[in-house]
């Protein structure tokens, strides 16, 4: 991934602008290659101190949602306040404020976590389950989180995508391929469609709790340092929503150990069977979509569109191969 913002700012200007807004001495800044929104680096000072820092260009960054940065950042500083020592917080520059301007570009400097990406085994499904409990808990101030519409906007966008491969029209390879993979499963997908806008209807009509959730809680955005402490990142995606659009990650398979811990802390809340098959199905139809549309609309290089039609074969079509057995297995669960 270039390091594009960095090369325009200048590494001299941005370590002085560092120094000048949050009074830190920069002495090395490496880039990450992760991240679709903006640019990303860990900074290290010549205390030897590490902090993660990301550069966004703003006039990217305010197109959907203009306070998106500024309340993510609100809601990371307020769990940290109250005690939620598993999520990485923003550092705050002198004149207090948690995002920094230099040119055209929004800066934010957050703590650093010094660790990898796990596979999730029980213990940690544990661990996870207690802090999502205690995050589920929290309340937050004065932070305008969007709060979850209930729709059915990206599985009208799927039945649309399907319409296009069927015209066979000026196809380059990569949509011919996507086309191998979607029409020969096109009624089954039809059928998760049917099944999706049911449980939109039926959700819209329950009395929901609606708590602050992270809603992303995919391996990437999970992670374990050497002591074995669990922390959750990457917070852009957090809206006021039902427990169970996070919880349905953890529990779908092998999820007793979570349910658990979660039901132990938060013993108030009781989960529902439609509200995480909703959010299981929406996951899926929303990750195909975002692939397909890619591939069908944006001039991507090879290797991401690979990567793309990879991502619908195994995370979305298998994953909905068994996705009955999936509701089966949490039904089961959150009746115990």
């Amino acid at each position: 991934m270039p390091v594009k913002y960095l090369e325009q700012i200048g590494e001299t200007k941005l370590k002085k602008w560092l120094y000048e807004e949050y009074d830190l001495n920069i002495e090395s800044i490496v880039p990450i290659p992760k991240g679709e929104i903006g640019d990303n680096y860990v900074v290290e000072d010549i205390n030897k101190q590490k902090y993660f820092l990301k550069i966004y260009l703003q006039s990217k960054l305010h197109i959907d949602n203009p306070n998106g940065l500024k309340d993510s950042l609100k809601l990371t500083s307020q769990l940290h306040d109250a005690g939620i020592e598993n999520v990485p917080y923003p550092i705050k520059l002198k004149n207090n404020e948690l995002e920094g301007k230099l040119e055209t570009y929004s800066i934010t400097v957050t703590s650093y976590i010094n660790g990898c990406n796990p596979v999730i085994t029980s213990d940690l499904k544990i661990k996870f389950g207690e802090i999502l409990a205690k995050i589920h808990q929290v309340k937050t101030e004065n932070i305008n989180l969007p709060i979850e519409p209930f729709n059915a906007t990206y599985a009208n966008k799927l039945a649309e995508q399907i319409k296009i491969l069927e015209q066979k029209e000026n196809l380059n390879k990569f949509q011919l391929e996507l086309s191998d993979l979607l029409l020969p499963n096109q009624d089954k997908l039809k059928k998760h469609l049917f099944q999706f806008n049911e449980l939109c209807e039926n959700v819209k009509l329950k009395n929901k709790q609606l708590v602050v959730t992270h809603g992303d809680l995919i391996p990437d955005n999970l992670m374990v340092n050497g002591l074995g402490k669990v922390f959750i990142v990457d917070w852009d995606t957090a809206r006021l929503s039902p427990p169970e659009r996070d919880v349905w990650f953890f529990i779908y398979n092998n999820g007793q150990d979570f349910i658990q811990t979660y039901k132990a802390i938060y013993p108030s809340q009781d989960l529902d069977i439609d509200l995480l098959s909703f959010y299981m199905y929406k996951r899926y139809i929303e990750d195909l979509v975002y692939w397909a549309d890619q591939i069908l609309f944006e001039d991507l290089n090879e290797k991401q569109n690979q990567s793309n039609l990879k991502g619908i074969k195994i995370s979305c079509l298998e994953a909905f191969h068994n996705i009955e057995e999936k509701v089966e297995n949490m039904k089961n669960l959150i009746s115990q």
